[in-house]
């Protein structure tokens, strides 16, 4: 099971992609919704071009492009520092999901550390659950969970 700080919460614009995203939107409604929240992380040259050229395209076109619009919403949004750290938006058939990883340079303890000031650090312990956490000037605050 992973779980993040309120995953829908870690995305600033996430307000902009109310509702379901389990199918139930059309490819049309799931690229609008991402491209929308791209703009409404920054007005850019970029996102606001995806945007004009989003409003181009069919809302019922089956060329395949409205996966293309998703993904490249998916990966402006990645990339623009708008997702948790160590955590990416991943869309796929039109669902989308917060969902962590793991870096191999990131510092590994065994336990809660008072003495450890490091900027992110993973804890796992020996049941081999992993926590991400990241320092915050006072404390270390957890970004992500798995079991």
């Amino acid at each position: 099971m992973v779980t993040t700080s309120n995953e829908f919460e870690t995305i600033p614009a996430w307000e902009h992609i109310a509702g379901c995203s389990l199918g139930t939107w059309s490819d049309y409604d799931t690229a609008k919704a991402l491209v929308d929240a791209a703009v409404a992380i920054s007005s850019d040259s970029g996102a606001l071009t995806m945007q004009s050229e989003l409003n181009e395209v069919s809302e019922d076109d089956t060329s395949g492009i409205l996966f293309d619009f998703q993904d490249d919403a998916a990966e402006y949004i990645n990339n623009h520092a708008t997702i948790e750290d160590y955590c990416s938006l991943d869309v796929q058939d039109g669902e989308w999901m917060v969902r962590p990883y793991i870096d191999d340079e990131l510092p590994r303890l065994d336990d809660y550390q008072d003495d450890y000031k490091g900027d992110h650090v993973l804890i796992v312990n020996d049941h081999g659950n992993v926590t991400c956490q990241r320092w915050n000037g006072k404390a270390y605050v957890t970004i992500w969970d798995m079991v």
